[in-house]
C-alpha cells in the first residue's frame, strides 16, 4: 500500500522463489519510508558481468549518491570496486542507469532509462517492481545493446492497459444487465466452468436494478397497449363490440 501511493506496483513472488526469499526490502511504518533492496548490474566490465546488493536504499536518496562508491574514483574501495575502472573513469555524465522493466511485453529485453537527479522514489514512481528493483549501469557507448522504452512507447502500454480494463469492465457490466433475460445461458455458462460470479461493485448493481426497471416499464406499457379478449374474426375486442352495442341502444 505504501508503494501504491507512491504510483509503484509492487507485486511479490510465493515464498519458494529465491528472488522472494534473498528480498530485504522494508517499510518503516513510523517513518514512512520505504528502505530498497537494490541489485546493481554492471555488465560492461573485462570479466563477467558484476553484480553488487544494497540491502537498505532509502528512498528519498537521489539516484547519485547511491551510485556515488560504484562510480567516484575517490569512493572508498570494496570487494570488487577495483574491477569497476571504466565505470570510475567514465563517471556519471559517461554512463546510463536502467532499470528492468516488469509486466511489459518482452520484458525480458526492455528497460526503463532512470534519472540519476531524482530520488529513488521518484524514479520507481509509474513502474512495476517485482520483489526489488534490478538496476543495470552500462557505458553510453554500449547502451545501444539495450532497448530502452521511450516515453512515447511507456504511454502506449498505459493507454493499452487502460482500455482493455475498460473493455473488461464494459463486458462485465453487460453480463450483468442481460443476466435475468438469459438465465439459461447463465446455466449453460456454469457447466461450462465460464460463469464468473457478479461482482459486488455498487455501480454495476445500481445499473443491473435500473435495467430491470426500465425493461418492466416496457412490458407494462405493451400490455397496455393489447386489446383484451380479441376477436380473430372482425379485429375487435368483445369489450369494444359490447360498449360499441349499448351506444347504439341508447341512441335508439
Amino acid at each position: 500500500m505504501a508503494a501504491r501511493k507512491r504510483g509503484t506496483v509492487l507485486q511479490f513472488l510465493a515464498a519458494n522463489f529465491t528472488r522472494h526469499a534473498i528480498n530485504t526490502t522494508k517499510y518503516h511504518f513510523k517513518k514512512n519510508i520505504i528502505n530498497w533492496r537494490v541489485e546493481w548490474i554492471f555488465p560492461n566490465v573485462d570479466t563477467k558481468p558484476l553484480k553488487f546488493t544494497d540491502d537498505q536504499c532509502p528512498e528519498q536518496k537521489k539516484l547519485s549518491q547511491l551510485l556515488e562508491k560504484y562510480l567516484n574514483p575517490d569512493a572508498m574501495p570494496f570487494d570488487g570496486s577495483k574491477d569497476l575502472v571504466y565505470y570510475k573513469s567514465a563517471g556519471f555524465s559517461g554512463v546510463k542507469v536502467l532499470l528492468k522493466a516488469e509486466k511489459v511485453k518482452g520484458s525480458n529485453k526492455k528497460f526503463f532509462e532512470l534519472d540519476t537527479t531524482e530520488t529513488l522514489a521518484e524514479n520507481l514512481s509509474g513502474k512495476c517492481i517485482i520483489e526489488f528493483p534490478i538496476i543495470f549501469v552500462v557505458l553510453r557507448d554500449h547502451a545501444y545493446n539495450f532497448e530502452i522504452i521511450t516515453p512515447g512507447e511507456e504511454f502506449d502500454f498505459i493507454q493499452k492497459k487502460n482500455t482493455n480494463v475498460r473493455a473488461k469492465n464494459k463486458e462485465v457490466t453487460d453480463k450483468i444487465v442481460k443476466g435475468n433475460a438469459n438465465d439459461k445461458k447463465g446455466k449453460d455458462d456454469v457447466e461450462d466452468g465460464n460463469y464468473r460470479k457478479r461482482p459486488r461493485t455498487l455501480l454495476t448493481e445500481q445499473i443491473a436494478i435500473e435495467k430491470d426497471k426500465e425493461i418492466e416499464r416496457e412490458i407494462r406499457e405493451e400490455k397496455k397497449k393489447r386489446p383484451k379478449n380479441l376477436l380473430f374474426t372482425t379485429g375487435y375486442s368483445s369489450e369494444e363490440s359490447i360498449s360499441c352495442s349499448s351506444e347504439d341502444e341508447n341512441e335508439k
